[in-house]
């Protein structure tokens, strides 16, 4: 919250007292802040005119964009580098872009890195971050997971479809060897820069003014936000519509079904329905070129390049076979992602 309203315009809530010392008198760690203004977007969204829609839009598309412009050293969580402890690895910011020298990228502090719930090794032999680039981040996905499966083939045993523990092993051998090869591929390292974005953006987290509905006066829900790779964070809002059959790009224009005219009321309802919430999902695509080119680029990333980064990192709970899937589609493209070699 600090680095955001810092370094950009983007309204998030005040930070009032917070301690990361569970030595406190409190006793856990605590973040106080103040109650937000505004208006929750579902409360008016409906009764805005397509125009005022388009207008807090646009409005959250320069929001995204001014996050998405700070540039950040490494992958990982953001802390103050008076918080790290010693034998924590972290990178400072440049002092181009933090002058005061505060703030640092460490560890992240996403669930899945922690041992909460999970069996996991020592974390000292997890590397959760920070990660200088996409290929390292992914190796450390690899290495995290067969960690896992380590710990939990001491207590149990797998049955189909997960796959034993030999084959887990070896679609994360395989996917390991695709990592390796990540930061050497111009598609994909062009939009994998290290980049803040809020990935959790929906009606509930966007708060307007109760004056003025078109003007956001409020974002929340940050605290598991991470830097990551453009590509793995840059999304729609949930609140857009992007269906599977949502045809990406700046010349595809938004048009009713071509049977429209023989639709029965209902149906003709629903399709005009649609029909509206497409040409927003279509301004939201149009504006966040206008205002962050690099981010659109992003959006047309095949999206079994981002699953590589999810399913490699769910093996040890859904198994070997979704991550195998991946990497089948990863192999059908390779020479046109830009890979060399077979």
């Amino acid at each position: 919250l600090m680095v955001v309203s810092t370094h950009t315009r983007v309204p998030v809530p005040k930070v009032l007292a917070w301690s990361s010392d569970a030595s406190n008198p409190v006793g856990v760690e605590y973040i106080v802040m103040e109650k937000v203004p505004g208006q929750q977007l579902f409360t008016t969204w409906s009764a805005m005119t397509i125009q005022e829609q388009f207008s807090l839009v646009e409005q959250l598309t320069q929001f995204e964009a001014e996050l998405a412009s700070i540039q950040f050293p490494a992958n990982g969580s953001l802390y103050l580098c008076e918080s790290m402890t010693d034998g924590e690895p972290w990178v400072a910011l440049d002092r181009t872009v933090d002058p005061s020298g505060q703030f640092c990228i460490g560890p992240s502090c996403e669930r899945a890195w922690s041992a909460q719930g999970k069996i996991m090794a020592p974390p000292s032999q997890v590397n959760n971050g920070p990660w200088p680039n996409l290929s390292s981040f992914g190796l450390a996905l690899v290495e995290r997971e067969r960690l896992r499966i380590e710990q939990q083939s001491l207590a149990s045993t797998f049955e189909p479809p997960r796959g034993s523990v030999d084959e887990q092993f070896a679609v994360l051998n395989m996917a390991k060897e695709v990592m390796s090869r990540l930061d050497t591929v111009t598609l994909i390292n062009r939009v994998s820069r290290p980049v803040l974005w809020h990935t959790d953006l929906h009606m509930g987290n966007i708060y307007s003014k109760p004056e003025d509905p078109t003007k956001i006066c409020s974002l929340i829900e940050w605290q598991s936000i991470v830097v990551s790779p453009l590509y793995l964070q840059a999304r729609f809002p949930e609140f857009l519509s992007v269906d599977d059959d949502y045809a990406l790009g700046l010349t595809e224009e938004p048009k009713l079904p071509q049977d429209y005219q023989d639709m029965d009321a209902n149906d003709k309802k629903l399709a005009e329905l649609k029909f509206e919430d497409i040409k927003m999902s279509k301004f939201y695509e149009l504006s966040t070129a206008n205002q962050h080119l690099r981010a659109h680029h992003a959006f047309p990333m095949p999206q079994f390049t981002r699953e590589l980064f999810i399913w490699c990192g769910e093996v040890s709970e859904e198994g070997a076979i979704p991550l195998r899937a991946c990497l089948i589609e990863l192999a059908d493209a390779w020479s046109e992602l830009g890979f060399l070699g077979e």
